[in-house]
């Protein structure tokens, strides 16, 4: 199998039961494994049925059945897809059948996330890690994965606690991850300047190196591109850091050596031009003498990095694009990798000299010299401090690693740059790059689309941690194998009445207390009686609440301004209602939506009880509180009046408990809006449940 060698993720649980955070995600993998081919189509026609007959199964724990069934008779053959729902599952399933029943088919390789080999590379070769450097950050990155996997958010905490109390007033986070509507101008600027560069790629390295070493990924060789090479000599045992607290303090001893180097006027400012493509004959031309321009990078044959200064450089821009090359500058200015960085180099020389090296525990290569880096710690201190000066032999370094036998290269870092070297180096050769994060897609459905194609390639791993803390349930494998439908389970949960009581008066008494009060001859008021002692305490506790609503709706009427001021400012996605509503026959908005606990995971803080049960598929009634329903009704308003802000809630009336019976609840919200009066009426109703439609 895959996998099987850590404990089940529902039986992680501490004392309390486990934790559920973020069971659904926008995508799941599914791996069916075979001993042969003819095995791996009756396998996946068997997993199309399952779909079929079990619709309302929860996507997460098919996947965990599949791709973490206990190691046995070992099965090479694999499907690999990536679905964000059984209804797309069994569509590429489907296409994947119609693809296995041609015998001229050997692979398959879809962009959309199908992937089997028939001749798997890693049985034909190794496996490398490929660290990015400067130039591979982007606001936001890694950020979904910092929710999921807390190995990758550490490395971002342990960045901001090093810069925590630095002089420069700001943490690399803030970078990063700026808030919606604050800072976004400076902190974009800052991004790209060199100390924030450097951090923010090499925090994103490191957590994903973290993830994939959970994971089970495990590499053969590593290879850093420019600063890059931080990760790569950490990831090779080449550079030693016995603990955190050195670690933290290694980093800002870095960033005082930089600091130190650009004060004194040593960064020598320069502009890089990519050109593309690098035949030899204009590389030469572009690297003479005369020229003044010096090769920084060499990344593939579509691809150079010049460096030179801003008369340098256009003089070359015009010449290039007169022979039909393409041009690009990048986002720094910085003269890396050049002669003209000598200056840094000597200013980091004693940084370097500080650090523990030792010899590489797997190949380490030097995108300084295109080879394999020796074991004298000496050599790796060495090249270490002087690649800085020195051009980055990017597609030479790939060729020197795919020479001794490197057929799957993983770029374990942000963006997706080298991965795309690679490709162009290696083209019509076997091998695979991938990328473990892309700009252009989630960073989950990206890792479902790097772990998926190294399981169709036959590199072990372990998913297990995929479904950590998500409430995972392993299907009967049977029914998974057979592709039958589960057996309903027994609803032994108990029913609890949800209406609110509705106060009447009997008719007999209306007509007693009207006729006593016709009859009753008028007296003067009786003295009034003595307080009892308890009612002072009980006005007491009343003025108490009467503050406690007064500072609740105090509250909830500021969060509701500021919100309706940020949505006046910039529409955005709403939290509830991000999906564009109905427009119904009157002019009303008509939003649907369905609430999971295992979507707003706060329900499970709003149950009536707590742990009821030992079995953990037993749980107490989560109820909607009325914080959140005023919270859609003013996602409603906004949308009905855009350009306004939402500023109170009037004569709000409950009828009933929202709760969950059921594993989902649909709600309908409409909005009425009345321009003239600045307000809107909102309506927020249960839908009826769906039909049942298989075992869940």
């Amino acid at each position: 199998g895959l996998s099987g060698r850590q404990p089940a993720p529902a039986d992680r649980g501490d004392a309390r039961g486990p934790r559920v955070l973020h069971a659904r995600r926008d995508s799941e993998l599914f791996v069916i494994e075979a001993s042969a081919r003819a095995d791996l189509v009756a396998r996946s026609e068997a997993l199309c049925r399952f779909v079929k007959e079990n619709p309302r199964v929860a996507p997460h724990d098919l996947a965990y059945t599949l791709n973490c069934a206990p190691t046995g008779v070992p099965r090479p053959i694999r499907l690999a897809i990536v679905a964000d729902s059984l209804d797309e599952l069994g569509r590429k399933a489907d296409y994947a059948l119609k693809r296995l029943g041609d015998p001229a088919c050997h692979r398959i390789k879809e962009r959309s996330g199908i992937y089997h080999f028939e001749e798997p590379l890693a049985a034909a070769g190794g496996l490398a890690f490929l660290f990015p450097g400067e130039g591979a950050q982007y606001a936001g990155m890694l950020g979904d994965l910092c929710l999921h996997f807390p190995e990758v958010r550490e490395w971002f905490d342990l960045m901001d606690r090093a810069f925590r109390d630095h002089h420069r007033g700001f943490v690399p986070s803030q970078v990063l991850f700026p808030p919606p509507a604050v800072g976004r101008i400076e902190a974009a600027k800052r991004l790209w300047e060199m100390d924030s560069a450097i951090e923010s790629v090499f925090a994103a390295n490191q957590g994903l190196l973290a993830l994939l070493d959970r994971l089970g990924a495990r590499a053969g060789a590593a290879a850093g591109h420019s600063t890059g090479e931080y990760s790569a000599l950490l990831a090779a045992g080449a550079a030693k850091v016995e603990s955190e607290e050195r670690l933290i303090d290694y980093i800002l001893d870095g960033n005082r050596a930089t600091e130190r180097a650009r004060s004194s006027g040593k960064v020598p400012s320069a502009v890089l031009l990519a050109v593309g493509p690098a035949d030899p004959e204009l590389l030469r031309l572009l690297t003479d003498q005369a020229s003044g321009l010096h090769l920084a990078m060499d990344n593939c044959p579509h691809q150079i990095v010049v460096c030179g200064s801003e008369e340098e450089i256009a003089r070359a821009q015009a010449d290039l694009r007169a022979r039909g090359a393409v041009c690009q500058r990048l986002p720094f200015n910085r003269a890396y990798h050049t002669p003209r960085f000598a200056p840094v180099v000597e200013e980091l020389r004693e940084y370097y000299e500080r650090g523990d090296f030792a010899a590489p525990a797997i190949p380490l290569y030097s995108c300084a010299t295109a080879a394999r880096v020796g074991a004298d710690p000496g050599e790796v201190r060495r090249l270490a401090l002087e690649q800085w000066a020195k051009p980055v032999r990017f597609r030479e370094t790939i060729e020197a690693m795919y020479a001794a036998g490197t057929r799957i290269f993983v770029e374990v870092g942000p963006r997706g740059n080298l991965t795309a070297f690679v490709e162009d180096t290696l083209r019509g050769r076997p091998h695979l790059a991938v990328a473990s994060n892309l700009k252009s897609r989630s960073g989950m459905t990206q890792l479902h689309h790097l772990l998926a194609l190294l399981a169709a390639h036959g590199v072990p791993l372990t998913l297990e941690p995929l479904y950590a803390d998500r409430g995972a349930r392993r299907l009967p494998e049977s029914a998974v194998r057979d592709g039958s439908r589960l057996q309903e389970k027994p609803d032994r949960s108990m029913a609890l009445p949800l209406e609110l009581p509705r106060l009447r008066l009997d008719e007999s008494i209306v007509r007693r207390a009207a006729a006593s009060a016709a009859t009753a001859p008028l007296s003067a008021a009786p003295p009034p009686a003595a307080r009892p002692a308890t009612s002072d305490a009980i006005d007491a506790y009343l003025r108490t609440m009467d503050k406690f609503l007064q500072t609740q709706q105090e509250v909830m009427q500021a969060v509701l301004a500021r919100r309706g001021a940020a949505a006046a400012a910039a529409p955005r996605a709403l939290p509830f209602l991000a999906e564009p509503p109905r427009r119904a026959a009157d002019g009303a908005l008509v939003f649907r939506r369905t609430l999971d606990p295992d979507e707003e995971i706060f329900l499970l803080d709003h149950t009536l009880g707590g742990r009821i049960s030992e079995d953990a598929s037993l749980r107490a009634l989560p109820v909607f509180p009325l914080a959140m329903s005023l919270e859609m009704m003013a996602e409603a308003a906004v949308h009905a009046l855009p350009g306004l802000r939402v500023i109170g809630a009037r004569s709000v009336r409950v009828h009933r408990w929202l709760a969950f019976p059921a594993a989902q609840v649909g709600v309908e919200v409409t909005a009425v809006p009345d321009a003239g009066a600045r307000k809107v009426e909102v309506r927020i109703s249960e839908l009826p449940a769906p039909a049942s439609g298989g075992a869940a």
